[in-house]
């Protein structure tokens, strides 16, 4: 997925929650965490569970990892679980993971930049032309 404007976006949210920057990233950040932890408390259980508590989640997501700038979506990011707190009720056994403490391979540090950019996607989809 790209989110070719997402930057412009992300400032124009930021800016209508408050006028102040850093007063609206601490703002949009909690109101983040409360959702992705609610989400994890709802959907996230037995097997699925990333976190010992709601409040454990609340405070990973508040006080051990970045926002994350617009570009850092795949990241160790908050804004990495937000963008995948939206799947896990589709999929819980496969999206908890990547809201947990270890982003499930999903949202982690582990792929560099370059290597995001480079990457082939649908490389074993029907509709993609083969070599002979």
């Amino acid at each position: 997925m790209t989110f070719r404007w997402f930057g412009h976006l992300l400032k124009t949210l930021l800016t209508s929650v408050d006028k102040d920057p850093v007063k609206a990233q601490v703002i949009a950040t909690e109101n983040i965490a409360k959702s992705v932890c609610k989400t994890h408390d709802t959907y996230c259980t037995g097997a699925n569970a990333q976190y010992e508590s709601n409040q454990d989640c609340y405070d990973f997501l508040t006080k051990e990892i970045r926002v994350g700038q617009s570009f850092e979506m795949g990241m160790n990011t908050v804004l990495c679980r937000n963008l995948h707190e939206i799947m896990v009720r589709f999929r819980p056994d496969v999206h908890c993971s990547h809201i947990g403490k270890t982003g499930g391979g999903q949202c982690d540090d582990s792929t560099s930049y370059q290597a995001k950019v480079e990457e082939e996607y649908f490389t074993n989809a029907p509709w993609v032309p083969t070599t002979v």
